[in-house]
């Protein structure tokens, strides 16, 4: 589902969070949006008993390292596979480094991938 360049805030964040469990989405992109660390958490909390597979959070301004670290803490029992986190102000080397050995599954992208 596509709901990128929405102006979506941390509270619509939150709501959608609550009807995310028990469907049967597979990718959920809200990138270029309004969200924050706290948006950003509880859509990967909303996505606990769901079978999402990938969720793309590019360029909200508002999500730093301290976000990226919440987002970790939040994903054992999830079924997410990748996780984008491309943000205008890129996420720390060590922070990107802690997030991959907390979470060896979870494809975690930070920049743009080379080809």
């Amino acid at each position: 589902m596509c709901l990128g360049n929405n102006r979506i805030t941390d509270e619509g964040a939150m709501e959608a969070a609550k009807h995310i469990c028990g469907t049967n989405l597979k990718e959920l992109y809200l990138g270029y949006n309004q969200l924050t660390n706290r948006g950003a958490i509880a859509i990967v909390e909303g996505c606990l008993g769901s079978k999402m597979k990938k969720l793309d959070l590019s360029f909200n301004r508002g999500i730093t390292d301290e976000g990226v670290l919440g987002i970790a803490e939040n994903l054992e029992g999830n079924e997410l596979e990748e996780i984008d986190l491309k943000q205008y102000k890129p996420i720390g080397k060590e922070t990107q480094e802690l997030v991959k050995k907390k979470c060896p599954h979870i494809k975690w992208i930070f920049a743009k991938e080379e080809v």
